[in-house]
């Protein structure tokens, strides 16, 4: 049996649930029904990333979904996109409502790819904000950002109150490999995504496609991660899924439930010593 670990769903376990432009479900997932699957599948924790802004929720929402996360023992976790100093601290103001002791963000924002030196400066002009009021500003490698990029981020910002958030996919984005991402980054991360991943070769051969999994059914694994991260506390890990697309969108927000509660069977045998991967 490992240690307590604290775990969770999010926004992004059930993307399609939620709706994608152009791909919206006859109803959407809520808030309060994404805190009540994370009580039913046994989680701990519910990160609220920037595909359901939290911005444009309203007081009453945001206090019925605090009220309900309280009264089930359920941490909540905010998340957004991009570092622009206003947006950080509206996200701020959110995370201490809410009782989130961290913001998880991304360097850039869609169509709109920050220099480096840039997003650094923006970073160092908010932290104090965040560092004052005991809540961990947590950087998320995504996409195209590099291991070296994020080097010199961390080097710049040495504040205890800087942290990385892990995806366990995300860095193949930048072709690089996960695993040792996160060995360079260990003792910086607060935050992990669990992902799982397939690599397959498409039917005429050419080429090669990444697709999203449950836990434990592609490529990835999560062994390793809880190995890196076994002297790091203070650790939360969400389940994030991609599930691909399945002819409708309705069969689509089907299996990604199903997906949802395997991942979530998977990890919780993992913890218990019973799954291997």
């Amino acid at each position: 049996m490992r240690n307590a670990v604290e775990w969770g769903i999010s926004t992004f376990t059930y993307p399609w649930a939620f709706g994608i432009p152009g791909y919206l479900p006859r109803k959407t997932l809520t808030l309060p029904e994404l805190v009540e699957r994370a009580v039913v599948l046994g989680a701990r924790a519910v990160q609220i990333a920037h595909n359901v802004p939290l911005h444009t929720v309203t007081r009453e929402e945001l206090e019925a979904v605090k009220d309900l996360a309280r009264r089930n023992h359920i941490l909540l976790e905010v998340g957004t996109i991009g570092v622009e100093k206003e947006s950080l601290l509206e996200y701020l103001d959110l995370a201490e409502f809410l009782d989130s002791r961290l913001v998880r963000t991304i360097l850039d924002e869609p169509g709109k790819e920050l220099p480096l030196e840039e997003a650094i400066a923006r970073i160092q002009e908010v932290l104090p904000f965040f560092s004052a009021r005991g809540v961990f500003l947590a950087v998320e490698n995504h996409d195209r950002r590099t291991t070296e990029e994020f080097r010199k981020l961390f080097a710049a910002i040495p504040d205890p109150y800087l942290r990385f958030c892990f995806d366990t996919a995300n860095s193949l984005g930048a072709f690089e490999n996960p695993r040792e991402v996160l060995r360079e980054f260990s003792s910086r991360t607060i935050n992990v995504h669990l992902k799982d991943v397939d690599v397959f070769r498409p039917s005429h051969g050419l080429g090669f496609i990444i697709e999203g999994r449950p836990l434990g059914k592609g490529r990835l694994g999560i062994n390793w991660v809880f190995a890196a991260l076994a002297n790091t506390e203070g650790v939360t890990y969400i389940i994030e899924l991609l599930t691909p697309f399945f002819g409708s969108v309705e069969e689509t927000v089907r299996r990604e439930e199903e997906w949802a509660y395997e991942s979530a069977q998977f990890l919780k045998s993992f913890l218990g010593g019973g799954a291997k991967t």
